[in-house]
């Protein structure tokens, strides 16, 4: 089953896998994109069953630096939650 939670958010149960979009409208959005990456990965890590956090971010070639948000990816332990975080720019 496919659960969508809100215009950009996709979580496939009872796989571990959560994916986030994201639109970049403008070159100044980088920042807030960045802020908006650090509080999903708060917020998602309380989903339990959490093993894969997906992010894409649409429309990355009107950003200053769209590969810094590609840096981003990596594993990570919130609170003792383990899980894995990739981020794409497209």
């Amino acid at each position: 089953m496919i659960e969508i939670r809100g215009p950009s958010t996709v979580m496939k149960e009872p796989h571990p896998i959560l994916i986030e979009m994201k639109y970049a409208r403008k070159a100044g959005d980088q920042a807030s994109l960045v802020e908006q990456i650090a509080e999903d990965t708060e917020l998602y890590s309380k989903w339990a069953p959490l093993k894969h956090l997906f992010i894409v971010v649409c429309n990355s070639r009107v950003l200053s630096d769209p590969d810094s948000l590609e840096l981003m990816s990596g594993s990570f332990n919130v609170s003792g939650k383990e899980f894995v975080r990739k981020v794409f720019c497209s």
